[in-house]
């Protein structure tokens, strides 16, 4: 089985050329993952080959002047199209929250299996 590195195509500049400013989370959302100052940071694809190997432990942390990046930390709402497809991403619930790994993580790893994740 082969395996390759991923590639991150991104289509946030072109969002936002086209529609101006970030919108804001759509409220059936903003119930799921509760009040906040929420906006879409990114928007694109993750590519990788068939059976490639899992991404290394990490944390996706943002920052600006008004928000420190060693706290803040942005959800993830990743799907695959058509509903026989799940995603497969591991994920520890509830760390990462310093943006460090640990090794007690590692067995806590837990692969996805649903259309839709929001992690």
């Amino acid at each position: 089985e082969d395996t390759g590195p991923r590639f991150y195509v991104s289509i946030t500049q072109a969002a936002l050329e086209r529609f101006g400013d970030a919108p804001p989370m759509p409220e059936e959302l903003l119930e799921v993952v509760g009040p906040g100052e929420w906006r879409v940071r990114g928007l694109g694809w993750a590519l990788a080959p068939p059976h490639s190997d899992p991404q290394v432990l990490h944390a996706d942390l943002w920052g600006g002047p008004r928000h420190p990046r060693r706290t803040i930390r942005f959800p993830h709402l990743l799907w695959k199209p058509g509903y026989r497809n799940s995603c497969t991403t591991e994920v520890v619930p509830g760390a990462f929250t310093q943006g460090g790994v640990a090794a007690w993580q590692y067995r806590h790893l837990r692969q996805a299996s649903s259309p839709s994740i929001l992690c």
